[in-house]
């Protein structure tokens, strides 16, 4: 039997045999024979299980196949969902358990007519109680698996959970990353984020368990595998090679300048909305690859940038909610802080948050404002402004309908510290808008006075932070460091130019469309058009559309022919984002007729003289307006709202954590350069101990040219500044 079994095993295909032996017909018969051989001699070598050669007259498939329990899931329907290993049952509550019992019973397929005798069939599947006692056939299937705990089946015995906790799936956002902690979140059905266990494994090694893990720099190059369990249920999850540490040499050199906290150290960090990742790409930060914007390594990376400084207070502005749920309060949580985020109005998905060290700070009161006047969808509550702005603008239409459509909010939260001592933490991200300084002077007057109130009815010490969009020398900075603005400030004027889709790209572009519409595809006829379109826009308007599309037609010259704009145009492309859409922009607002789409010699010198030709024209109208309101308050005798102004003024006295005279907080990749983040304290309560110092403007740029970049999330950097309860507070 043995021999016979060798010369069948060492049996080799007719390929190998000699050529006259290789014949199709002689290959045909001697397969066959060979098989039958080998079917016979397994028969006699006591195989009862012949399944490879189909010879049982019937194959049993196994139900049992990898299961462990049998799993029971019911919904608010008469839906019950059965599991048993790979196989899954759908069925209604009411109908008998024998119907059910009749669909789990081993299936079986006919094999050949003329094989050996089937082996018999296992017992039927029954349901047992507690007790081992068989559960009725004709009882409701629902009602039936209440009672039943074990079901038998194909010979086996298997447990039945009804409704058990469950593992759905486990995520783990963010890419692995050596020294950055990983925090998987697991989708859970009937159980609680503290009920999952998790484990960790690199290469098919275990090399951790808990909540997080933090890749060592032996990872690099090593496949991470997370296991998220509760109960019986087990899901895992292949993250990926882990990579090497982040290189952050200016931001390692900021934590060690500023040490260890001293004080109540406060952070404060506009971590650049992945809502708005669409502006980058088209245009304002293709100085970076996109393979260090995207969300997974950015936000990891900002969390782990704030979270070095380990400070008491956290600000954060363009927060989105859906990596804020997934990355954002997960570290902040498992860091010993509590956290609120707030939405702003309307469709962008973004907004403010605060958080605090739990163990430093009791929240005691908290209020969430909207920014706007009269806007019908507000996320939050409007407060009534005081009597002197609601009387500026129901004096400026313009002014009015912008505060009326735009959707910023402010965040409010007391804390209270282990001493009694109460700060009132004001959190925001003001309009951005160049020319809208009327917009911003108006907002932070009414978070002063909302501030204002909550201080005085909680005996709290203010503090602002943000994003304020305002630089030193503008009214809405001044505003709050000063005490006020007169109604002949500047930048009253500079707000009354700006209306609402101001050197909008998106309303050139439908001008642009409109203007070949009209010219029937002429060039020149369309330059023409477009400049009747455009003829009642103020000379600083058609200065900021010029200058940006000079900057790009400049950075990439253009190429083209008119189908090939007009269906850039058609596509949605601005000037902003197109060569072609910008040399057709640039050449409207300049005046300038060359003919055809490509630049000429001396075009863009020409260019750049028209464009401060522009600027010259609009400080020129500037410099008259502003006199003429100057005209206008000397005349008017203690009147709160003049002219194109008003006076606005408050007793909180703030100083600035930071020098006024910081040059940069913000640089983008669109030659950007300006300092909008801040972080205000009442001088009498507070004062600043240290600060973390922003790396050297000519420096960044020599090693980024601009932010973010691959050591930097954001386009702003992050500020950090260490306060000190005085000695009168």
């Amino acid at each position: 039997m043995q021999s016979l079994l060798g010369c069948l095993v060492s049996y080799r295909p007719l390929a190998h045999a000699s050529p006259e032996l290789q014949s199709p017909v002689l290959a045909h018969w001697c397969t066959i024979a060979c098989s039958v051989w080998m079917q016979r001699l397994l028969l006699l070598a006591g195989a009862t299980s012949a399944s490879a050669f189909k010879l049982q007259r019937r194959r049993v498939v196994s139900t049992m196949s990898a299961a462990s329990s049998v799993i029971v899931e019911t919904d608010a329907t008469d839906a019950v969902k059965i599991t048993i290993g790979a196989r899954t049952l759908q069925r209604t509550a009411g109908e008998p358990l024998q119907k059910a019992l009749g669909r789990l019973a081993p299936k079986q397929k006919k094999g050949k007519k003329k094989a050996a005798a089937a082996a018999p069939p296992p017992p039927p599947p029954r349901l047992l109680d507690a007790a081992a006692v068989e559960v009725d056939a004709a009882t409701p299937l629902l009602k039936a698996l209440s009672l039943g705990k074990w079901l038998e089946l194909e010979g086996g015995r298997l447990p039945v959970a009804l409704n058990p906790p469950t593992v759905v799936s486990v995520e783990c956002y963010g890419e692995p990353t050596a020294g950055s902690p990983l925090m998987p979140l697991a989708e859970l059905k009937r159980a609680e984020a503290n009920d999952v266990s998790y484990r960790y494994s690199l290469d098919g090694e275990d090399c951790g368990t808990g909540a997080a893990f933090t890749p060592d720099d032996a990872a690099v190059g090593r496949s991470l595998v997370v296991e998220a369990s509760v109960g019986d249920s087990c899901v895992t999850r292949d993250l990926g090679k882990v990579v090497p540490r982040w290189r952050r040499p200016e931001h390692d050199a900021r934590v060690a300048a500023i040490g260890e906290p001293a004080g109540i150290r406060v952070v404060t960090y506009n971590v650049l909305a992945d809502a708005y990742r669409h502006t980058w790409d088209a245009g304002i930060h293709t100085h970076c690859e996109p393979r260090y914007t995207t969300a997974e390594r950015r936000i990891p990376m900002a969390i782990d940038e704030v979270l070095s400084y380990a400070p008491s207070i956290i600000s954060l502005q363009e927060v989105d909610p859906r990596w804020w749920d997934r990355l954002w309060l997960p570290r902040l949580r498992a860091e010993g802080y509590d956290a609120a985020l707030v939405l702003k109005s309307g469709a962008a998905q973004e907004g403010e948050a605060i958080a605090w060290r739990k163990d430093a700070w009791t929240p005691v009161e908290s209020r969430e404002i909207a920014l706007s006047i009269g806007r019908a969808d507000t996320a939050e509550r409007e407060t009534a402004p005081p009597p002197a702005i609601a009387a500026f603008l129901a004096a400026h239409p313009s002014a009015a309908e912008a505060m009326r459509r735009i959707g910023t909010v402010a965040q409010l939260v007391v804390l209270e510290d282990g001493e009694g001592r109460r700060l009132c933490v004001a959190n925001t991200h003001l309009f951005f808008a160049g020319r809208a300084t009327h917009v911003r002077t108006i907002q932070a007057a009414l978070i002063i006075d909302e501030a204002s109130k909550l201080c005085e009815a909680t005996g709290a010490s203010l503090v602002v932070v943000g994003d304020l969009n305002a630089e030193n020398h503008d009214a809405a900075l001044r505003y709050l460091l000063d005490g006020g603005v007169a109604a002949d400030d500047p930048d009253w004027y500079t707000g009354s130019t700006f209306s609402w889709g101001y050197a909008s790209s998106r309303r050139a572009r439908a001008r642009a469309v409109d203007a070949f519409a009209a010219a029937d595809g002429d060039l020149d006829a369309a330059l023409d058009a477009m400049d009747a379109a455009q003829s009642g826009d103020l000379a600083a308007e058609r200065r900021t559309r010029a200058a940006a599309s000079l900057r790009l037609v400049s950075r990439e010259p253009p190429s083209g022919d008119v189908e090939e704009l007009i269906a850039a145009l058609t596509a949605g492309e601005t000037y902003k984002t197109s060569p072609l859409v910008a040399l057709f922009q640039m050449r409207a607002d300049c005046g300038l007729r060359r003919g055809g789409l490509s630049l000429v010699d001396g075009e863009l010198e020409a260019a750049a003289v028209a464009v401060e030709s522009l600027r010259a024209r609009a400080e020129s109208a500037a410099a008259a307006g502003r006199a003429a309101q100057t005209a206008l308050v000397k005349a008017a005798e203690n009147e709160d709202v003049v002219g194109i102004g008003m006076k606005l003024a408050h007793s909180r006295k703030l100083a600035s954590a930071y020098p006024r005279t910081e040059p940069y907080t913000n640089l983008a990749g669109n030659d950007f350069v300006a300092t909008l983040d801040w972080i205000l304290h009442e001088k009498d309560a507070l004062r600043t101990r240290a600060v973390a110092p922003i790396p050297a403007l000519e420096d960044v740029r020599a090693a980024h040219f601009a932010l973010p970049s691959e050591s930097f999330p954001s386009d702003h950097v992050c500020l950090v500044a260490d306060l000190e309860w005085s000695a009168a507070s």
